[in-house]
C-alpha cells in the first residue's frame, strides 16, 4: 500500500463511520479493482491475496492483523534478546550474591579511566532491575 500510495496516490475508496447503541465503528473501504488496474508492481503473494478480496473491502481488519503480527514479532525479538543477555545477567547476579554474602550494602562497579596519572575512576551501580528481569531472580537491594 505504501508503494501504491507513493506511485499512484491514495487508493480509491470510502470511509464509513457509524455510531449506535453498540458503540462506534469505522470502515475504510478500498476498491480492489482500482488497486489492481492502477498499479502493476504488486508482488505475486500480495497480488494473489488482493485478487481474493471482495470488490470493495475493509482495510481495518488487515491493519489489525498487521498490528498483531508486528506485536508477535516484537515479543519474539524480546525473548531472543533477553536470552542473549541471560548469561551475563547470571554472572552479574553471582557477583552481587558473593558481595552480599561477605558484607552488607550495595555492590558497585568501579571503572578506572586509563591514561591519567592520578587514580581517576567512576562509580556505577549494578542494573538490579534489568538483571532481575533477564534472569528471573528477584534481587533484594
Amino acid at each position: 500500500m505504501r508503494n501504491y500510495a507513493q506511485h499512484c496516490g491514495l487508493p480509491t475508496g470510502s470511509i464509513i463511520f457509524n455510531e449506535n447503541a453498540d458503540g462506534k465503528s469505522l470502515k475504510i473501504k478500498i476498491s480492489r479493482n482500482a488497486l489492481l488496474e492502477k498499479y502493476d508492481s504488486w508482488g505475486k503473494l500480495v497480488k494473489s491475496e488482493l485478487e481474493k478480496q471482495e470488490e470493495e473491502f475493509d482495510l481495518i481488519p488487515l491493519l489489525d492483523e498487521l498490528v498483531d503480527i508486528v506485536g508477535e514479532i516484537n515479543r519474539e525479538m524480546d525473548s531472543i534478546i533477553i536470552k542473549g543477555f541471560q548469561r551475563q545477567g547470571f554472572y552479574l547476579f553471582s557477583l552481587i550474591d558473593e558481595a552480599q554474602k561477605k558484607e552488607t550494602g550495595t555492590p558497585c562497579i568501579l571503572k578506572f579511566l586509563p591514561g591519567n596519572k592520578k587514580s581517576d575512576f567512576k562509580i556505577g551501580w549494578f542494573p538490579i532491575q534489568i538483571i532481575s528481569k533477564v534472569t528471573g531472580i528477584k534481587i533484594v537491594e
